[in-house]
């Protein structure tokens, strides 16, 4: 964290540190937990890299694109990426469905 960062700078330095990492460690699937910006640079990373990306605590929705902010966005930017939802609960999954996310990427 840096004094004074945007959302733009840790979205950027994560992504640069991301690639880093999967150009050292070429791994077969990436996991992150959570709603973060480094969650959804993960999974964006995955997407440019052609490696699945699993979310964990996939289809938390509030509605309300701004209300957690950013968190609200960067779970609906992160569901698209991801090959594996792992909802904890039942209306998450069901939130996922309505996004015509699969019923075979949630097990």
């Amino acid at each position: 964290m840096l004094k004074g960062q945007s959302l733009a700078d840790v979205t950027t330095r994560a992504l640069q540190g991301i690639a880093g990492l999967i150009d050292k460690e070429k791994p077969d699937m990436i996991m992150a937990q959570g709603d973060t910006t480094t969650v959804f640079s993960a999974a964006l990373s995955s997407f440019y890299y052609r490696i699945p990306f699993a979310h964990v605590e996939a289809g938390l929705r509030t509605q309300d694109r701004y209300s957690p902010f950013p968190e609200e966005i960067n779970r609906r930017l992160t569901s698209p990426l991801t090959e594996v939802h792992l909802a904890p609960t039942e209306t998450a999954r069901r939130n996922l469905l309505k996004e015509n996310d699969k019923p075979e990427t949630m097990p």
